[in-house]
Formats: C-alpha cells, sequence, structure tokens
C-alpha cells in the first residue's frame, strides 16, 4: 500500500505543511518528480481540466513555490471550497504519484428572499447579485448579508437579521435569504455634549428625530432621512442663527439597546465663539443706490424681540441685537436678487460674503454685497400658442 506524504493544504488561506524528517530520503526525492498525477473528488469537473488549471505536470520537479502556485490557481477558478496535495509512493514499485484532492463548490440553481415585509421585496431582491449557473461562493453570499443589512439600516431597522439556508435542488442547491425584520428602531433620548450656549432642550425641539412618548402617536420610530436631514440641515441652522456659524458636529453615535429595540442618540458639538455683525457695505452697484439696498439689510437697528428680553432676563445681561444671523443674511441676499430680477437684471449675481477678523478677540464679522449687474436682459419677441379660437391680435 502507497504511503501519503502532505506537500501542501489550503483552507481558506495558503499553507504548506513540510515533510517530516522521518519519511525515507528516497521517498521524499520521487515526490519531487512525481511519475503520474491524480485527482481525487471531482464530479462535475474533468480530471483533464483540474491539472491543466493547476499547472503541473508529470515528472517535473516540484517545489513550495510550485505547489502553492497551483493551489491558488485552483481556487482562483471559484470551482473550489477545499483543495489538498498529497503524494503517495509505492513501496516496492518506487512510482510517485501527485494527487490533487478538491471539494467542488454546489452549483446554485434558484435564489430567493423571504420574509420582507415592511421593506420592499424588490428592494431587498435589488441587493441580491448571485449569479445563478455558477459556483456557490460563501464569501458573495457574506457581502449579499451585509448589502441587505444595510438597506434595513437605512430605514431604520436596527435589529433586522438575514439568515441564509440552502435546499438540493436535483444536483444544484437552491439558496434562501430569510429575513427577521423585527420592529423599527425607536428613539429612546438624546443626550447632546460640548454645548453650553444652546441646550440640549433646544436641540430636540428643531429635530425631527424624536423620541418615543406616552401616546400611541408618539412612536419615536427612527429614520435614517429624517436623522440626516437633523445632522446636516437643522443643528448648523439652529446654530448659525444664533452667532455660531463656527459650529460643527465633533460626533454622532446611535447607542443601540438589541434587547429592547431602543436608540439613544448621542452627539457631542462644538459651537464655537458667538459672532456679531460689526459692519456692512455694498460693493459694483449702479441700478440702485446704496440707500435703496440697505433697506433689505437685515441688522439694522431694531428693538429685542420678546424671546431675546426673557432670555437677556434669564442670563442677566443687555439683550443683543446685532448677533449674526446666517438664515436672516441669506434671505435678505434672496430678496435683493428678486429686486434685481424683477427690475430686468435676470442676470445680475449677488455673491453674500461673511468675512471673519481673525486678529480681533471679541467675534465679529463684516459683511458685503458683491454685485455684478451685467446689462438687463430685453424682450425679443412674444409668441403665442394654442390660441384656437381668439385672434392673436385681440391677445395682443
Amino acid at each position: 500500500m502507497s504511503r501519503r506524504i502532505p506537500l501542501a493544504a489550503l483552507g481558506f488561506a495558503l499553507f504548506a505543511s513540510p515533510i517530516s524528517a522521518q519519511e525515507p530520503a528516497s521517498q521524499v526525492a520521487r515526490c519531487l518528480t512525481p511519475d503520474t498525477i491524480l485527482v481525487r473528488g471531482n464530479s462535475r469537473i474533468q480530471e483533464s481540466v483540474v491539472v491543466g488549471v493547476s499547472g503541473l505536470r508529470a515528472g517535473a520537479t516540484l517545489n513550495f513555490p510550485t505547489i502553492q502556485r497551483a493551489i491558488r490557481d485552483l481556487f482562483t477558478t471559484g470551482e473550489y471550497d477545499h483543495v489538498t496535495v498529497t503524494c503517495g509512493v509505492a513501496p516496492g514499485e518506487g512510482r510517485a504519484a501527485l494527487v490533487l484532492t478538491v471539494a467542488e463548490r454546489a452549483i446554485l440553481g434558484e435564489i430567493k428572499v423571504v420574509g420582507a415585509r415592511q421593506v420592499s421585496p424588490r428592494q431587498v431582491e435589488d441587493r441580491v447579485d448571485i449569479l445563478i449557473g455558477r459556483p456557490v461562493d460563501p464569501a458573495a453570499i457574506a457581502v449579499v448579508m451585509r448589502r441587505i443589512d444595510s438597506l434595513y439600516k437605512a430605514q431604520g431597522y436596527y435589529l433586522a437579521r438575514v439568515r441564509p439556508e440552502t435546499t438540493s435542488i436535483g444536483d444544484r442547491i437552491g439558496l434562501t435569504f430569510r429575513v427577521n425584520e423585527g420592529r423599527r428602531l425607536a428613539v429612546s433620548g438624546l443626550r447632546v455634549s460640548g454645548n453650553s450656549a444652546v441646550t440640549a432642550r433646544e436641540i430636540a425641539k428643531v429635530m425631527e428625530t424624536k423620541r418615543e412618548g406616552f401616546f400611541w402617536f408618539r412612536s419615536g420610530e427612527f429614520d435614517e432621512d429624517k436623522y440626516a436631514a437633523d445632522l446636516g440641515e437643522k443643528l448648523p441652522e439652529l446654530f448659525a442663527e444664533r452667532g455660531y456659524v463656527d459650529f460643527q458636529l465633533s460626533r454622532d453615535t446611535l447607542v443601540i439597546d438589541e434587547a429592547h429595540g431602543k436608540a439613544l442618540v448621542d452627539l457631542t458639538v462644538y459651537e464655537g465663539p458667538q459672532y456679531r455683525v460689526s459692519g456692512f457695505e455694498v460693493v459694483g452697484n449702479r441700478r440702485f443706490s446704496a440707500e435703496q439696498i440697505g433697506v433689505l439689510y437685515p441688522f439694522k437697528d431694531r428693538a429685542p424681540t420678546l424671546a431675546e428680553r426673557a432670555s437677556a432676563l434669564v442670563k442677566r445681561r443687555p439683550p443683543a441685537t446685532d448677533l449674526f444671523d446666517r438664515s436672516r443674511w441669506d434671505e435678505a441676499t434672496q430678496s435683493l436678487r428678486t429686486l434685481y430680477n424683477n427690475d430686468g437684471y435676470i442676470y445680475a449675481q449677488i455673491n453674500p460674503v461673511v468675512e471673519k477678523d481673525p486678529t480681533d478677540s471679541s467675534a465679529v464679522v463684516r459683511l458685503r454685497w458683491d454685485i455684478r449687474e451685467g446689462s438687463p436682459a430685453l424682450i425679443n419677441r412674444v409668441e403665442i400658442l394654442g390660441n384656437d379660437f381668439t385672434v392673436e391680435s385681440c391677445i395682443r
């Protein structure tokens, strides 16, 4: 009976086991130049194909890089789950046979998605990009599971679980992705750190992401799109309208309690200094005077609002009426564009400039409107269409 000498083995990473020192030197030497190459474990792939892909030849001298390259080339085809290379030497005859033992992957016959209800089944199926009629690759299945999981997370189902199942269909297998959607994640609370001027209550008030309440209409369901809008739009607007134009969201985290399907929104913010307006000018205006444009300037001397008075009373200091408000500045800029458009200057360019003085420790900004008026648009001709009953001259 021939004695088998392991030359190399491969699970999910290349590995070669050295020949034991106890093996007879003559057997080891014969295995370095095998007389034949045999294939074991193959059923649908012909032996000649396996040997051809490996690149091994009977009578050729073997070494570690050669065996390693052969195993790598076989795995690259995606047809095998396991490949081992051994050598058998027949006692007395001295003939060595190199044996390639392969474990072929099953061929995929069909794919199903089961359990998708809250999320569109078509959307889930679109995440499955495994080809039917090809060998089943465990790595590809893992990628599909991650893609389905990401889809559910994006719609607030952080507790969804995906489990792959296989069934035999003749000489092929069927693959089923079974989805357990679970309940949509509910927001249990909001925690904010790094804030001093704007309270967590004020932040929670402007956010669309609300914590669950006692009544049924306050389910607190987490919505990825609303959450993204809160972080990218609502919070910057809140701080900017109070003069904190350097506001940054340093970190946002969802602390998820999978056992109860709850999530705590944990935010870390950087407020920066509170900016005041120290000056204003208009550059490039010819059609309208500085006085006409100045009417639209939003930070003129004004009486403090009721909210500003209340805030000043709590903080025990006079109300500030010159705080820079980004939203008011943007609204005034749009009003100036409308003024020019209504006067025929539809190509006018209004560039709002906010200049910070890095040498001034009092955190002030100077505002400027850079205007390129261009030429007014003139009407070339007027066309009238669709007048089946009324003559054109009457319409004009």
